[in-house]
């Protein structure tokens, strides 16, 4: 994800933050996971959330060019 950020020109911030998902199950079970997408992690449950549509367009691109450089290392 660093390098498809990295490609595109996006900025990239690795922080934590407190939110329930389902990684902690992968995580869990020893397998590397991330938490990445589109928008303002402040906005995120809110009864007003969204997400700018050039975002969800960005995040697109990057889960391509991510799936591309894992399916290239084999």
């Amino acid at each position: 994800m660093l390098a498809a950020n990295e490609r595109l020109g996006l900025s990239t911030a690795l922080t934590g933050f407190s939110m329930g998902t389902d990684g902690r199950h992968f995580a869990a079970a020893g397998i590397p996971t991330i938490i990445y997408g589109p928008g303002d992690p402040k906005l995120a449950h809110i009864p007003d959330e969204w997400v700018g549509v050039e975002e969800v367009i960005q995040a697109a691109r990057a889960y391509a060019l991510t799936a591309l450089q894992v399916l290239a290392a084999g």
